[in-house]
């Protein structure tokens, strides 16, 4: 009577945090040679708890990965969910187990191991930019034009100063498109526009008139 293979590892679980998230498995070998594993997965309908999926709280477990070795990286996992693991091992056709090992047949279960998966990071809105900027004289009155764009649904400020004058600042609406035109007496520094939105990666941008 050909036997089955006994599979006595403990199997681990690593969750990388990342916005593609992995779970890198592994798990001590059974000695047997030739033997490869299959590492199974179902979720989780709880949160994980001492490393593991609490009782009841697993769904039907699938082979998710099959290796040579007593270890495996899941790419296939979705943030903010919770997956339950164990591993088994078998003789594959072809193999080099021993000729009493039945072909194609699992073994027992490892232990099971909890993964909770971290939450996908919300992307940051679009960047913050100024799309023109001009200084005209003409008449004894200096215009001062300048545009810039911004995300949708986002406030932006701004403060407009030649040297250490103020001469004009302001929050704008939440357009995206923006429009300041400035006219006064003629300035003797080039003016400097700084735009703002705190919830951007890189909040503020500035431009000299030219």
């Amino acid at each position: 009577m050909k036997r089955l293979l006994v599979l006595a590892l403990l199997l681990a679980a690593t969750v990388t945090v990342a916005q593609s998230h992995t779970v890198t498995l592994s798990c001590v070998p059974n000695g047997i040679a030739g033997s490869n594993y299959h590492f199974w997965r179902t979720p989780c309908a709880a949160a994980i708890s001492g490393g593991v999926c609490p009782a009841g709280s697993e769904g039907t477990f699938a082979i998710v990965g099959t290796a040579a070795s007593c270890s495996y990286v899941d790419a296939a996992v979705v943030g903010n969910k919770n997956y339950s693991y164990y591993a088994s091992a078998f003789c594959p056709t072809g193999g080099v187990c021993a000729a009493n090992y039945a072909i194609n047949v699992d073994s027992a279960a490892s232990n099971h191991i909890g993964a909770a998966i971290p939450p996908d990071t919300v992307p940051p809105p679009s960047s913050l930019t100024i799309t023109s900027m001009a200084m005209n004289f003409s008449h004894g009155t200096t215009t001062v034009t300048a545009r810039w764009a911004g995300p949708v649904g986002n406030a932006t400020t701004w403060r407009l100063v030649s040297g250490s004058t103020l001469l004009s600042s302001g929050t704008t609406l939440t357009t995206g498109s923006y429009l300041l035109v400035w006219s006064g007496k003629k300035l003797k520094t080039a003016p400097v526009l700084t735009v703002c939105d705190p919830a951007l990666a890189v909040p503020c941008v500035s431009q000299t008139a030219s």
